[in-house]
Order: structure tokens, then sequence, then C-alpha cells
């Protein structure tokens, strides 16, 4: 068994969307009575996102984090996007999108994560780490590969990724959920899509931040010292690699 703590991005990372976001906005949309394009409602998405979730200073508070602060942004994200129906249908889509992505059906691996989870079964604790609402728990336990998962949500720990009290909760969280927990000597590994999320932002609290760039996106910073990957099969291999220290080939 390796001592070492390994802890997953949930969306863009292990899980991602059966039907592409846009569409499933722009269906609903529709189905209200939005005129909202194919062609307008991406951008629209991905600026009321970056509006209402983006990167915050740690001077202010909006790295705080709830059920019912995630529930008023993503509403905020739902309004900016549809603008052009009433108040009363912006609000019909929402719940309606709400309720669509809570359900696990709305969600599936990649087609990675079978592979990557067996290539680390030998470590101590593997766990899910998101900027979620708590519907990410039966989303998690839906699917048998990562359902004895421990997932931890940002609702729940009080603070968004990628605050610095997201992952100093995260710590507290696994010391008293997992058993005996040695975090002098663990390796704390924190994986995701997001770079600032997952990779920088772990790094800054002291754990080993791995950015999961499957869209081979460019980093904020000098990407030299980024540690990156296309894939999970390429971070998993890495992982173990780093664990090997006698050189002897991993079993598959």
């Amino acid at each position: 068994m390796v001592d070492g703590i390994i802890v997953f991005d949930a969306v863009g990372t292990l899980i991602q969307p059966t039907v592409e976001v846009w569409r499933s906005y722009l269906e609903c949309g529709r189905r209200h009575g939005s005129k909202v394009t194919a062609d307008e409602i991406p951008s629209r998405i991905k600026l009321a996102y970056q509006t209402h979730f983006g990167v915050f200073s740690e001077s202010d508070s909006d790295g705080r984090s709830s059920d019912a602060v995630e529930h008023e942004l993503w509403m905020r994200v739902v309004f900016d996007v549809f603008e052009d129906v009433s108040e009363n249908k912006q609000q019909l889509i929402f719940e309606e999108l709400w309720d669509y992505f809570a359900s696990p059906d709305s969600w599936r691996l990649f087609d990675d994560v079978e592979y990557a989870l067996n290539r680390l079964s030998s470590f101590r604790w593997l766990a899910i780490g998101s900027n979620f609402d708590s519907r990410i728990k039966p989303i998690a336990k839906s699917f048998e590969l990562i359902q004895q998962m421990p997932v931890f949500c940002s609702a729940e720990l009080g603070f968004r990724k990628p605050a610095s009290s997201f992952y100093d909760e995260l710590q507290k969280s696994l010391e008293s959920e997992l058993p005996s927990p040695n975090f002098d000597s663990t390796a704390l590994y924190f994986i995701g899509d997001d770079y600032e999320n997952d990779c920088a932002g772990p790094t800054r609290s002291g754990w080993i931040g791995l950015w999961l760039n499957r869209q081979n996106e460019s980093a904020t910073c000098n990407s030299s010292s980024v540690i990156q990957f296309a894939s999970l099969i390429e971070a998993a291999d890495w992982i173990r690699k780093q664990h090997d220290k006698d050189s002897t080939p991993w079993p598959d």
C-alpha cells in the first residue's frame, strides 16, 4: 500500500456531461421561448460563468460557498444567458437545468478513469474534491468506479477553489474521515482540469498540484514549471513512477 492521498476534481476530470452543456441550455431555453441561437449560446455561457464563478481575490469573501450560495450563482448564470425572456421564464429555465444536472443520467465517466483508478489502486486514499454543491454526491455514487471514493464539495467545505481555505478545510475533512492519515509523511496530490483551481491553488497550499490539460490550453504562468498531462492515463503513470523507489515496473 502506497502512503499517499490523491484528490481528483470531478467535472472535467472524472465526469463530463452526456450532452454538451451549451446544447442542454439551448434546448431548454427554446422550450421556454428564448431566441438565443446555437452560435451565440456557448460564448454567453462562458461569459456568465466567468462573471459569477471567475477567479476571485484572496482578500475578498467571494470564495465562501454553501448550497445556497451555489444555487444563487448558478441562477445568475442562467439569467444572464437568457436575457431575452421574462424573469418568470428565466426562473423556469433555471429550475429545469438545475434538476437536469442533478441527475446522474446527465453525466458519464471519461474513458481514461478506469485505467487511472486501477493504476492508482495501491494508494491508501483516493478522494474527490469539487467546486460543486451537494448534488455531486449522489452523482458520484451512481458510478461504480468512483462510488467508494469520499466526496468533498465546496458547498460543504465552506469555500470554493482556488481559495486556500478550500484546501485547508479539505485536509481537515480528510484527517477526520480517513483512517489514521499521517499528513507529515504523506504525499498530497490534487489533480484536475482547471489550472488555477486544481494545480496552482493546491500548490500554493502545500499540495502537489497536477494539471489535467485535456484541451492543450496555455497556463497563465511559465508552463515549464507546471506539472501537466493530456490524460489521466499519463497522470496516473507519472504518479506511480514517483513512488517506484526501486525502479521496479508496476504490474498492470
